[in-house]
């Protein structure tokens, strides 16, 4: 599935876009994720409310291995953490 071109009003802004390490990348809007989820080169970027929630999922998602079956890691933000608080935009969480 190709993704679309992003509005930029909803974008990942820059500094959330930097501390994932995709500063320089184009935010794409990808099909599904309920119009918010961004890919951003190889990374995909979601807004969500439950930081304990992602965060878990994202450690979880970490060390899961299938045989067979390719799973997306996460990747953590500049600081080292899974979720990264916008305290710049409007308060919501981006993992």
């Amino acid at each position: 599935m190709e993704p679309v071109a992003s509005p930029a009003v909803t974008a990942p802004p820059d500094h959330v876009r930097s501390a994932f390490g995709v500063a320089g990348e184009l935010p794409q809007l990808m099909a599904g994720g309920r119009g918010q989820t961004y890919r951003c080169g190889g990374v995909v970027l979601k807004p969500t409310t439950d930081a304990a929630e992602a965060s878990w999922l994202a450690g979880i998602f970490e060390q899961l291995w299938v045989p067979g079956v390719r799973i997306a890691r996460p990747v953590r933000s500049s600081d080292g953490r899974w979720v990264w608080i916008d305290l710049v935009g409007k308060g919501k969480r981006v993992r």
